[in-house]
């Protein structure tokens, strides 16, 4: 039988109090998290380039918080505007729109995900690039997937990397905050991306390349190449707390193929997303006859349908879960 000394236990616990209390009288606190501060107006982080030279794949990830959607505003990007090569992540236009795009001597390559990016909250945004296509993540869950052969490499005019800072003068600069931007030498799957972005990484892992935590009030990279960056402008770090992942939303995912009575499919069709009779989604089909919807799901039914010149589909009381990725064709 093993006995627990209860008065001894109690004043161990009262003595740590004590400890603490201390050091808060003396001004010294516990070590909190810090992030990056922009305001939009002349704030960025430039990287040295030679972080991604010579990589055929990468994953670009960081938790991201907008506090104003300026005019294509870009959290991170790479490349040279001059040239038409560059890697970007950025709100399109003035909306919530969520795109990463790779222009690649004017070739355009785009993914893109309507009305999903919120004002002063925290989002997760992973952007994979490799010889296999293109993928973007949000808050652990794939949203978007591009087919694309190209690889970094392929970007040769290689400018810095900017955090907060367009590649081209029109554009505004990023107000809001970024913490735990991470450059991997790898193309990361879903698995691997939601398996860390709560982790305060050491800086060791396998693959990665670049960590930037903010933590030391700078610019300095965490891992061991020394790749440290350098604050412009009022770029600051100010201490702010990170999502738990209980309060974290996840998005869902919502595709298919839209045909008609025949079997051929529809290029061109208004695919609507009601829940109790008001529309939360709309899309339109491409070439292929295929929609795709991203949407953070309510505890309600669904009606889906989709409707061109005289051909029209439904279906009607559906469910969709936070995190899910249905298909579902009409």
């Amino acid at each position: 039988i093993h006995r627990v000394n209860y008065s001894l236990f109690q004043g161990i616990l009262i003595g740590w109090l004590a400890v603490l209390l201390a050091r808060a009288a003396g001004g010294e606190s516990l070590p909190r998290n810090r992030v990056l501060q922009l305001d939009g107006d002349g704030d960025y982080v430039q990287l040295p380039r030679e972080i991604v030279l010579g990589m055929d794949q990468m994953t670009v990830e960081a938790w991201i918080k907008w506090e104003a959607f300026g005019y294509h505003s870009q959290p991170w990007g790479l490349g040279s505007a001059e040239s038409q090569e560059v890697i970007v992540l950025n709100n399109e236009g003035l909306s919530n729109t969520l795109q990463f795009f790779i222009y690649e001597g004017w070739k355009l390559q785009r993914l893109h995900v309507p009305d999903i990016l919120f004002l002063g909250r925290w989002q997760h945004i992973a952007a994979v690039y490799s010889y296999t296509g293109m993928q973007l993540y949000l808050n652990g869950v794939r949203v978007g997937q591009l087919a694309y052969r190209g690889t970094v490499e392929e970007i040769p005019q290689m400018e810095f990397i900017y955090l907060g800072k367009p590649h081209w003068p029109a554009n505004a600069d990023f107000q809001g905050q970024v913490d735990e931007f991470r450059i991997w030498d790898v193309a990361r799957t879903e698995a691997e991306i939601r398996q860390t972005m709560f982790e305060r990484l050491a800086g060791s892992e396998e693959h990665l390349a670049g960590l930037w935590n903010f933590d030391r009030g700078d610019g300095a990279d965490a891992t061991s190449c020394g790749n440290d960056g350098t604050l412009h402008g009022n770029a600051r770090c100010v201490e702010a707390d990170l999502p738990v992942a209980d309060a974290l939303p996840r998005p869902a995912l919502l595709s298919g193929t839209i045909r008609d009575a025949s079997g051929d499919t529809l290029p061109g069709a208004g695919v609507v997303l009601e829940q109790d009779g008001r529309p939360v989604k709309t899309a339109a089909t491409d070439e292929a006859g295929r929609y795709q919807m991203v949407l953070y799901p309510g505890s309600g039914p669904y009606d889906l349908m989709a409707t061109r010149r005289d051909d029209g589909a439904w279906l009607l009381s559906f469910h969709i879960s936070p995190g899910e990725s249905r298909t579902t064709d009409l």
